[in-house]
């Protein structure tokens, strides 16, 4: 969603009924044209680079506390496929801290997917 960042309006999130264990629900405001998918494909196949920066600017808008702590596992997840393993572990490391019980077993489910592969 970050490619097309400026085609969603975020609607409702996480901590806000009716979202209900979400982190959050968008709506397209904006159709995403059959010409602008080969860019998108080959941005997102090839540019492992800018993966990092298209998830922030996805999640730039969310406001809640319950939303920005929901995507950390996400963001965990990606770094891990970005970086490595480690990074993610020292990521993970460093916010579990302050997550809610909840979020901090996703995010040990998500450290604990890396040493399966």
């Amino acid at each position: 969603m970050g490619y097309f960042h400026d085609r969603f309006e975020l609607v409702r999130e996480a901590g806000l009924p009716p979202v209900g264990g979400y982190t959050a629900v968008f709506k397209m405001v904006k159709q995403i044209q059959r010409d602008e998918l080969p860019e998108f494909s080959e941005t997102c196949s090839r540019s492992k680079a800018g993966w990092l920066s298209l998830f922030e600017r996805s999640v730039a808008g969310l406001k809640t506390e319950e939303s920005r702590q929901r995507i950390i596992p996400a963001r965990a997840l990606l770094l891990g496929r970005i970086h490595g393993a480690r990074t993610a572990k020292d990521y993970a490391a460093t916010m579990k801290p302050a997550l809610s019980a909840v979020v901090a077993a996703e995010l040990d489910e998500i450290i604990r997917s890396f040493a399966r592969c």
